[in-house]
């Protein structure tokens, strides 16, 4: 017997794990609220032939039959992995049922083309469009499509799956990037989806038309260049500017999503670095401009600031990464992130940091990594013999990347 039905998912609508990957051969089940006892959901508005419960996601992670909700009692839905591990933040509770007329779908038709769509009204329905209409056509024109296809509306710019690193053949002047799934949007909140993309940016390219380039000017020496995704709604390309914020976008994009950044040393070359999500580190490369680290040194005896964000890390850095190296056997270093840690002393609050007295009790040398939330701009740094080195090896970034 017919019912009334709500839509829950489209046939097609796609489902993703933590990491912004298909969620292939998953799962998605549905049971009465509050309870364990399994709830049918139907393939048809109808509500008279019900999905298998579970119901089973195909290869791409894509619901293989429209879901309708049915009237009889609110759902419970439960999303897994095809391992059975449930996806976060599934399971969701109480979840409305159905309501209103039952039998609708035998007197309302709706058929539809690309962009067009009729609502066909036969006798007995108790509808009326207009007296005697009886047909409604062009219920979803271009423009409508576009709209939906565009997302119009406030969304929140954001990235998965992100690499960045140099190219291998241009490594100096090319940056190659890949993303996962990605959301763009403009000034207004209204976005654009890309599920996945690959591209390299020319930054001795400017202004190009199709993006993957520099946005303005001419590259320059000792500069942090910000990574975009950008689309004009059925192209996606990328982009690298000094700013962070406003990108200098080719005519016709008007979305994007800010990726990460890459720095040039004096020369107007780019350091090699690789990114992966929000984490990158500067990759060591020989008879490069990247054959060593940037390093710190001090034998002030006390806490001196020592400037990183937009020099060795971007300006857009949350934390760094330093690599404390101690290679003298008389001598101390130790970091922090403020002036406030107790200097040269293990004493409560302590900072990281090594310590050696090679005349009382030799002394064997361990490097070890630290990160370092930044507090302002700058890292602290005790230290009392300039052979001791604390090199920054890497940073998080504070960008829209998720993954």
């Amino acid at each position: 017997m017919a019912q009334p039905t709500a839509i829950r998912y489209p046939k097609g609508y796609q489902f993703f794990d933590a990491n912004g990957n298909p969620l292939a051969l998953g799962t998605l089940t549905y049971q009465a609220a509050g309870g364990s006892a399994l709830l049918d959901t139907y393939s048809e508005a109808t509500g008279t032939t019900p999905n298998t419960n579970p119901l089973v996601l195909n290869g791409s992670g894509r619901v293989p039959s429209d879901i309708y909700l049915g009237s009889s009692s609110a759902y419970k839905e439960t999303l897994r992995a095809a391992s059975g591990a449930t996806v976060s933040p599934w399971p969701a509770d109480d979840i409305p049922a159905a309501t209103g007329v039952a039998g609708l779908s035998t007197d309302l038709d709706l058929t539809r083309t690309a962009n067009n769509a009729a609502l066909n009204i036969t006798t007995g329905s108790g509808v009326t469009l207009g007296g005697a209409t009886t047909a409604l056509a062009g219920l979803m024109s271009a423009a409508d499509k576009a709209k939906v296809n565009n997302l119009t509306g406030v969304y929140v710019a954001c990235a998965s799956g992100v690499v960045i690193k140099n190219n291998v053949i241009s490594p100096g002047t090319k940056i190659d990037v890949t993303t996962g799934p990605t959301m763009m949007t403009d000034d207004a909140g209204n976005g654009a989806r890309s599920s996945s993309a690959t591209g390299t940016i020319d930054l001795s390219v400017s202004g190009a038309a199709t993006g993957n380039c520099l946005d303005a000017g001419t590259v320059g020496a000792s500069s942090w260049y910000h990574v975009f995704q950008i689309t004009n709604g059925s192209t996606v390309a990328f982009l690298a500017s000094t700013s962070a914020t406003a990108p200098t976008l080719p005519s016709g994009y008007t979305k994007f999503v800010r990726l990460g950044a890459m720095p040039t040393d004096g020369s107007s070359v780019l350091y090699r670095t690789l990114q992966r999500g929000r984490n990158a580190r500067y990759i060591i490369t020989g008879s490069t401009n990247t054959a060593t680290f940037p390093a710190f040194t001090s034998n002030a005896g006390s806490w001196v600031a020592q400037p990183v964000r937009g020099v060795s890390a971007p300006p857009t850095a949350e934390a760094v990464t330093i690599r404390i190296a101690p290679l003298y056997s008389s001598g101390q270093i130790q970091i922090a992130p403020n002036a406030a840690y107790t200097p040269g002393s293990r004493a409560n609050p302590a900072a990281p940091g090594a310590y050696g007295n090679g005349a009382s009790y030799g002394f064997i040398f361990v490097n070890f990594d630290t990160d370092i939330v930044l507090e302002s701009d700058s890292f602290y740094l005790y230290g009392t013999n300039t052979a001791n080195l604390a090199e920054l090896i890497g940073w998080r970034d504070v960008s829209n990347v998720i993954s």
